[in-house]
């Protein structure tokens, strides 16, 4: 009888293993420092020369931060932007995806091209949208 139910539990284990081992696991979500090297090889790709950019990283939720540059007001004022911006807020709201960041480049000075707005999937890193600036 014990042999018996310990047959049971090899069985069991063995078809729950085959079972999540067949399960699509998901990617772990991408951390900031990730999403700013994609977003850098995609601006640097688009032409945007970035040393002369400041950088910032937010949330869907804009929580933002610097993450190069040294503008003191940067922040708030791109929340700003985000909240308060028709074409943005209507950009936003056509994403599907439920977790993103954006990442938002803004030159020091006039510069061809102007602001680069990057927003990438949190969970694969694949760039969701690109709105660019004059």
């Amino acid at each position: 009888m014990a042999q018996m139910k310990i047959f049971n539990l090899i069985c069991l284990l063995f078809f729950m293993g085959l079972f999540l081992g067949s399960q699509k696991v998901k990617n772990p979500m991408l951390n900031s420092k990730e999403v700013v090297q994609i977003s850098k090889k995609k601006a640097i790709e688009l032409g945007y020369d970035i040393s002369a950019m400041d950088i910032v990283l937010c949330d869907q939720a804009f929580s933002c931060r610097e993450v190069e540059g040294n503008d003191v007001g940067l922040v708030e004022l791109i929340k700003k932007y985000l909240q308060s911006n028709s074409e943005m807020r209507e950009k936003i709201k056509n994403i599907k995806q439920n977790e993103y960041w954006i990442v938002a480049y803004m030159p020091k000075k006039n510069q061809l091209g102007g602001d680069l707005w990057i927003f990438i999937d949190k969970e694969d890193g694949r760039i969701i949208t690109i709105i660019r600036g004059q």
